[in-house]
């Protein structure tokens, strides 16, 4: 199919996707545009042009043209963080441009093509060394999300923490309420609503997951779609390295926190981490709880991380080296309380 009368091929429906690809900036360089996938309102292509670069096309439904803009800044202010820092063996998503086609009320986020492993395919294959390297590579480009800062006032955010806490109660059945991690892990949250209050607020990723990162050449994780992006307490980002990523690789888990924390970890930090943690997968409980069938996934994960930290007894996990522990903050001002 052609394209601003160059294109070749379009693996798409012309009629639905042409008009829109023509309004997309550059787009007159385009040779080809192959379907990758459709994720919701998301819909993705491998761009690639007469010169053999290759870009990542996103296009979405234009809801908020200030979420897509900042989305940008995001993917734009990790990269040039990492670039100033020299960090080298951490690359990062580059952004190629973004906008609205308002012809069709549509957004477009374009990215520089990444050669890479699918992260969720390929963590369970990591060794310690290699694990830790990758580990240590996200958390230095989750420190930088975190660097663009939040509103002045984190009233918002703690009246929705203290919202979604009281909710709980409503969600969970008593049969679930009955098990014992469930119990602890619900008693925990309640006893520890406070220390939210005093935290800072912003800019997350707000999905870190394997299946959202690419492994590149085995020496750096890559985060990829910062479409989930949000204001909130930095450290609910760290909530699924604790749930997620501990269960499929230790060392990543460990060199995460490792360079996110400044090898500098105390127990009020990591309290904060196990409260996001487990109203994270209590919310997840409650919701299937509404079917009378609990989601068996998240029991076990409340489960796992019940057995982490002696049924919500300690709040450093049983897999974190205890020489990391520090009776001193991070030097990381997004740590602070």
């Amino acid at each position: 199919m052609m394209l601003s009368n160059r294109m070749t091929r379009v693996d798409a429906d012309p009629d639905d996707v042409l008009p829109c690809l023509r309004q997309v900036g550059g787009s007159e360089q385009w040779r080809t545009a192959r379907l990758l996938g459709k994720t919701g309102s998301h819909v993705a292509y491998k761009v690639e042009t007469w010169s053999g670069e290759c870009f990542h096309l996103r296009l979405g439904q234009a809801t908020s043209t200030e979420h897509n803009q900042t989305e940008g800044l995001l993917i734009d202010r990790v990269y040039q963080i990492l670039d100033q820092q020299n960090l080298m063996i951490t690359p990062a998503l580059k952004l190629a441009g973004c906008g609205r086609i308002y012809q069709d009320q549509r957004s477009y986020l374009l990215t520089h093509w990444i050669d890479g492993l699918n992260g969720r395919l390929h963590a369970h294959r990591l060794g310690q060394s290699q694990g830790y390297r990758l580990g240590i590579s996200a958390g230095l480009a989750l420190a930088a999300v975190h660097s663009l800062a939040g509103p002045d006032s984190p009233s918002a955010w703690v009246q929705e923490i203290t919202s979604r806490c009281r909710w709980l109660e409503k969600g969970l059945t008593r049969n679930v309420k009955r098990h014992r991690a469930v119990a602890a892990a619900l008693d925990f949250v309640n006893h520890n609503r406070s220390i939210i209050c005093s935290r800072p607020v912003c800019a997350l990723y707000n999905n870190l997951a394997f299946d959202q990162m690419i492994m590149y050449r085995d020496i750096a994780a890559i985060l990829i779609n910062f479409s989930q992006w949000r204001y909130g307490d930095p450290l609910y980002d760290l909530a699924p390295v604790l749930t997620d990523i501990s269960r499929i690789s230790i060392p990543f888990a460990t060199g995460l926190l490792d360079c996110y924390l400044s090898q500098q970890c105390n127990t009020r930090i990591m309290r904060s981490i196990v409260f996001y943690a487990a109203l994270r997968t209590l919310e997840q409980l409650s919701r299937s709880s509404e079917r009378q069938v609990p989601d068996q996934t998240a029991l076990r994960v409340i489960e796992r991380l019940a057995a982490d930290t002696d049924c919500f007894g300690q709040v450093i996990p049983c897999w974190y080296p205890p020489k990391r522990l520090s009776g001193h903050g991070s030097s990381h001002l997004w740590l602070s309380s």
